[in-house]
């Protein structure tokens, strides 16, 4: 069958004319959108042809010149007359690429809320959702794709734009069937022998595995895996019931059915899966598989080829959308969760309410109300709820207000309409969302607790292999693609990435152990602290002016709620909703931060985009008070007020972010807080850290010991889960500039980090051509910034405000320290000619991230793209150093059979939880993993001879994450106790410590470290705790 597609371009513009002739594919913007279709074998006239939605040229808009740069909206006539025409034009084609939002619009009619406004998804979300539309008795396949306008302001719009158009070959060369179904043959392996079966076929193909769970933390008591599915050939796959309600194992039979899928997994064969470090976490948390082997990571394959960026989604059901024939095999399973969290949940909520309301005059107090749903009203659900009843004056559609009951009907029509859905499934579902209505009550709080076991086995079966078979066509896919690049790439997705995933997911499954008082000593000090503060704060004439000022309002709101509501002033009324809680009116530091230092202060702050929202407004962020703290007088009281606003917002965030949230999240099984660490999450290849972020825990600004922070630092909080074990922290010294100096190959970096000077210090010494010993602090600080500047791309307006000089200032910096390092500026050039002709940087990893941006017409994206190019080197590069550190101490600790564990990682640091009896052994290995790691561009040639690059690590050990002293094993081993060790040299930074802050003197400072020093032998002999 010979099929065929017309693009639909969104109008006819002037620029699409070739002299007085429309001819869009030989305009310049054609011609460049028609190479896409050149490059996947298309022809136009034969496979496709160009068209637009709406035939006519709207008004301009702006002018430049000569040329028009863009276009009023197409005028109503223009929009009727296009939508009368588009089925004729459209009739003779298969499938319709569509730009535009008003193409959208019309082939997305879902998408228009009450008949009125027209709300389309962003294009990135329309981009994963073609579908079929029937016109006429004849299909339709729709695909939204970018315009060329789009792709020219925006280059990182380029590829998912060519995927579509990958998408449209696909079908047209037969390969892809339009009316193929997005469900495949999925069955239910029931039975412990069909398990084993499954499996004993699993292990001779690539197969891809999926889990679903309940919903909750992998490290909590109550957190299940459901159900085990996985897919080895196309369009099949096999779904495996482990902890679902519904699930046919016996205890004993799952014993049987969790060691065929621990086999699978430790097994050789290739195992495909998307984010699959979450799925690890789950299996090795609940005992059922250790180190997982020979993984293929989707989810990575994706981010590696084709798109670095966060911003982009990287889920499964998107990227089956975009490189699969089976995107929107989930629908199904989407429309139950939302008709039952929906519909269900509303008329459930709204029947307790209309009991609650039998006995209350009103229903405050609804929450804590005893009413139950009962069998009579499930039954009442049963009859009501079936669609031809479902209409009009139903007495259960009447439940829902008015503006919601076309919804709640087209919905529920929809599931009955589902091949799914059936007398069982319907009494499932009631009897769930009666008993979910009876323990919540509110319908927002039934949607919250919905969790995967509440569908039907029957429910999830198809989504839940749609998983597996997605992603088996998917790795199919990025194989083909994997094949064709580099051995690096290839390396990295079938060699690195595998062991990397399993390893973080290890580090998630270990968790930073939580010391629990403490975190609850820290709750209250930093809630007495937060009072404090708040106690300063009301002593200022400013803050009661402001406290008088909303008094003052909420009366006047209140005079105006006095009055017949078609009299008052809304303006003014809204002050009394805002506030009439007495709470409300009471100052607020964090809420009342804008209108006390703008009105109520006048504090003048600079009209700097710096200082401002993202919609032009003055903001009182971070940026701002900084600035403020550095220019009120200090002895004011505006510096007062602004400071104390800094230390409660800190002080508030700490509270929040590290006590009440460690406390509610710490697992209750062994009582650590297990972060995630996503090996996507950035565009450099570095970690990034979430659910909490365990790589933003603030610590202590200065050695100052009647600094709060430092008196209840927060890191304090992680301490071993071992009996007399220790926490360790490895840590990368100056890893950025080393990599830096590696790659340039800067000759006097390299003299510096061999012959352990201090960085900075050097590189002040030749960017201000100054003897070493003569190197001011501010030189030095000047070089510093200027170094990771370099590294981070930044620019002279960013250094000066870093520096607090001029602009210009702050370019004769830079122009100082590249004119000192020739090698550095010639190694930025190269990048940047580099990235300027191929659109991408590549790491020594191998690791390619792509700059499309280099391509666009816009100079900001430009300039963005050189600056990340750079940054992206340098940073990847690091960490890649670290990732593999990672790697490599994790499979040291397998091999020998240890029970340290990695807990966390922090950039270019690594902190483990050790055993008193595996320092001397785990110690000494980590750090000789991380400063001897087997790479070979590691080794640069100097003086003739090959030799390893400087990169250096320090360990520190304590007794929890804050308090630590530098690790030396030969002076460790004459401590009869790790004890003595950390005891002895906590005793020397505290005395130092009380020297920074002032209260002891040069001489009884070193009276006190000469007396410490001689009771070092003391030490040396305290023995283990008990």
């Amino acid at each position: 069958m010979i099929i065929k597609a017309l693009v639909l371009n969104e109008f006819v513009r002037a620029d699409y004319f070739v002299g007085d002739e429309l001819d869009y594919s030989k305009s310049k913007t054609g011609s460049k959108f028609k190479q896409v279709f050149d490059k996947y074998g298309l022809v136009e006239g034969k496979d496709y042809d160009f068209n637009y939605f709406v035939r006519d040229i709207p008004k301009a808009a702006k002018v430049y010149n000569n040329r028009v740069v863009s276009y009023k909206s197409p005028s109503s006539e223009q929009l009727k007359k296009a939508k009368s025409e588009i089925e004729e034009r459209i009739k003779d084609y298969d499938i319709i690429l569509v730009t535009g939002k008003y193409g959208l619009s019309y082939f997305y009619p879902e998408y228009i809320i009450n008949g009125k406004k027209k709300i389309l998804p962003k294009m990135t979300k329309l981009l994963s959702h073609d579908k079929i539309v029937n016109i006429n008795g004849k299909d339709h396949l729709i695909l939204p794709v970018f315009s060329q306008e789009l792709v020219d302001m925006d280059n990182e719009k380029a590829y998912p734009r060519n995927l579509v158009i990958r998408k449209l070959a696909l079908y047209l060369k037969g390969y892809w069937n339009i009316k193929t179904s997005r469900v495949g043959n999925y069955k239910i392996a029931d039975t412990v022998d069909k398990v084993k079966a499954v499996f004993n076929s699993a292990k001779k193909h690539v197969t891809a595995w999926d889990t679903e769970d309940n919903g909750f933390d992998a490290h909590r008591k109550d957190s299940r895996i459901l159900c085990m599915t996985i897919s080895f050939k196309p369009g099949t796959g096999y779904y495996i019931p482990l902890a679902h309600r519904q699930s046919p194992f016996s205890k004993e039979e799952l014993v049987e059915v969790k060691k065929c899928i621990k086999d699978f997994l430790e097994g050789p064969n290739i195992k495909v899966a998307h984010n699959s470090r979450f799925d690890i976490d789950w299996m090795i948390y609940r005992g059922i598989a250790g180190h997982v082997k020979n993984i293929r990571d989707t989810k990575i394959g994706y981010w590696l080829l084709v798109d670095q960026r966060v911003s982009e989604s990287l889920r499964l059901t998107d990227l089956a959308w975009q490189v699969t024939p089976i995107g929107g095999y989930d629908d199904p399973l989407e429309s139950y969760k939302e008709w039952f969290t929906s519909t269900l949940a509303s008329l459930c909520s709204q029947m307790l309410k209309k009991k609650y309301r039998e006995t209350h005059p009103n229903l405050k107090g609804f929450e804590s109300g005893t009413e139950l749903l009962n069998e009579e009203d499930k039954d009442f659900l049963m009859a009501n709820i079936i669609p031809d009843k479902f209409i009009d004056d139903n007495p259960l559609l009447k439940l829902l207000s008015k503006a919601s009951r076309d919804k709640h009907i087209q919905l529920n029509k929809k599931i009955f309409n589902e091949k799914y859905m059936d007398k069982d499934i319907l009494e499932d579902a009631i009897n769930s969302v009666v008993s979910l209505a009876n323990k919540w009550r509110v319908d927002t709080k039934i949607k919250s607790h919905f969790n995967y076991d509440i569908f039907p086995l029957k429910v999830m079966l198809n989504y839940s292999v749609g998983d597996a078979d997605a992603c088996l066509q998917i790795y199919q896919w990025e194989e083909k693609v994997v094949n064709k690049s580099t051995d690096k790439i290839k390396f990295l997705f079938e060699k690195f990435y595998p062991e990397f995933v399993y390893t973080l997911a290890r580090i998630q499954s270990n968790g930073a152990h939580l010391n629990l008082d403490y975190t609850k000593e820290l709750k209250n000090a930093y809630a007495d602290e937060s009072d404090r503060i708040y106690k300063e704060l009301l002593k200022f004439p400013d803050i009661k002016q402001l406290v008088d000022i909303k008094q003052e309002l909420y009366l006047k709101g209140l005079a105006e709620k006095a009055k017949p509501t078609k009299e008052r002033d809304k303006e003014v009324y809204k002050y009394y909703n805002r506030y009439k809680d007495e709470e409300d009116r009471n100052f607020k530091p964090n809420a009342d931060k804008k209108t006390l230092l703008l009105d109520v202060m006048g504090v003048n702050i600079p009209d700097d985009d710096k200082f401002k929202t993202n919609k032009g407004e003055i903001s009182v962020g971070s940026e701002t008070i900084s600035y403020l703290l550095d220019n009120l007088p200090k002895e004011s009281d505006a510096y007062r007020i602004v400071d104390l606003l800094d230390q409660y917002a800190q002080s508030y965030k700490i509270k929040t972010t590290y006590t009440d949230t460690m406390l509610d999240i710490a697992s209750d099984v062994d009582d650590s807080v297990h972060g995630t660490f996503n090996e996507t999450g950035t565009s450099t290849s570095r970690l990034s850290s979430s659910h909490p972020n365990m790589q933003n825990i603030p610590s202590p600004h200065s050695n100052n010991i009647h600094e709060f922070g430092n008196r209840y630092p927060i890191k304090r909080q992680y301490n071993s889960r071992f009996k007399n074990g220790i926490i360790f922290n490895c840590d990368y010294s100056n890893l950025e500039l080393r990599i830096l100096g590696l790659i340039s190959g800067d000759e006097g970096m390299y003299h510096t980090f061999i012959s352990g000077k201090d960085i900075h210090k050097a590189t002040a010494s030749d960017a201000f051509k100054v003897p070493l010993e003569e190197v001011t602090k501010s030189q030095r600080q000047a070089a510093k910034r200027v170094s990771f500047g370099i590294v981070y791309g930044i620019s002279k307006y960013g250094l000066s405000v870093q520096l607090g000089v001029t602009p210009d200032e702050a370019q004769d910096f830079i122009d100082k320290y590249l004119d000192s390092k020739p090698a550095v500026e010639k190694l930025i050039n190269d990048v940047h000619d580099f990235v300027k002709r191929n659109g991408f940087v590549e790491l020594l990893s191998g690791f390619r991230r792509q700059l499309p941006g280099i391509f666009s017409t816009d100079k900001a994206s430009i300039s963005s793209a050189l600056r990340e190019s750079v940054n992206t080197l340098i940073q990847g590069s690091g960490a890649y150093l670290t990732n593999s550190s990672l790697v490599y101490i994790q499979n040291y600790l397998e091999k020998t059979g240890k029970d340290s564990k990695i807990a966390l990682t922090v950039h270019d640091s690594i902190m483990g939880d050790v055993p008193y009896d595996e320092i001397t052994d785990v110690l000494p290995q980590v750090l000789n993993i991380m400063t001897n790691l087997p790479y070979s561009w590691l080794k640069v040639e100097h003086d003739g001879e090959l030799v390893r690059y400087p990169i250096d690590a320090e360990m520190t050990i304590g007794y929890n994450y804050s308090d630590q002293v530098d690790f030396d094993l030969e002076d460790f081993n004459t401590f009869l106790s790790p004890n003595g060790y950390i005891d002895y040299y906590m005793k020397l930074d505290e005395i130092e410590a009380k020297h920074d802050s002032g209260d002891i003197s040069d001489d009884e400072y070193t009276a006190e470290i000469e007396t410490a020093k001689n009771s070092k032998e003391k030490y040396r002999s305290i023995p283990l705790q008990n």
